[in-house]
């Protein structure tokens, strides 16, 4: 976390309850304002991946790669049924492939050369950063496009240049880590459990 993970919201630290419940009400207002406007078509591309076979690749630093590796999780094996499956994979989860790209070439290539060495048409990236800046977000989300590939950003603060670049975008708009981050892992398990329950 940086310097200015919460440089708009003051919580009140004279105990640990009303901190928590500061910060409780601090993410359920976060919450309220969230545009959903591109849920329904980010169900729908993860839907035609399903139904074709084509695999979601996620991705981010720090604590959103931590959501990124959850992901798969949510999404392989939350949304299997005897009826058909969803392929997922975190660009984050193969330590050695990640650390020689970008110690070999650079680390803002470390998402955008493993996309160059595993995606397919059809396939979907699933961007999580809080910032909406780190290069290797951007490049990956540019690689994408470029190759006509279906990107989903969730991001925080102002939204940074993921939230323009991708094809689409749930903003949550606050400037605190913590709760960005609370607010993409419950944007995981929601897309996961009503893409399971779609095809239960």
């Amino acid at each position: 976390m940086n310097d200015n993970r919460d440089k708009n919201i003051e919580f009140d630290i004279s105990s640990p309850s009303e901190f928590t419940q500061e910060y409780f009400k601090a993410m359920f207002d976060a919450q309220t304002n969230i545009d959903l406007s591109d849920l329904p078509e980010i169900i729908n591309a993860i839907q035609k991946a399903k139904e074709t076979g084509s695999t979601v690749y996620s991705m981010g630093n720090g604590g959103s790669s931590a959501i990124a590796d959850h992901l798969v999780c949510d999404f392989t094996k939350g949304c299997h049924t005897e009826h058909s499956k969803l392929k997922s994979f975190s660009l984050n989860s193969n330590t050695p492939l990640f650390t020689a790209i970008s110690n070999d070439l650079s680390y803002k290539d470390s998402f955008s050369k493993q996309l160059e060495y595993y995606i397919d048409d059809g396939d979907i990236i699933l961007l999580i950063s809080s910032s909406g800046n780190s290069e290797n977000i951007v490049n990956a989300i540019d690689y994408a496009n470029n190759k006509g590939i279906t990107s989903i950003a969730l991001t925080g603060f102002d939204g940074g240049e993921a939230k323009n670049k991708a094809t689409f975008n749930i903003h949550v708009p606050i400037d605190n880590y913590g709760i960005i981050e609370d607010i993409h892992q419950s944007l995981v398990h929601v897309i996961a459990q009503f893409v399971y329950l779609q095809n239960k």
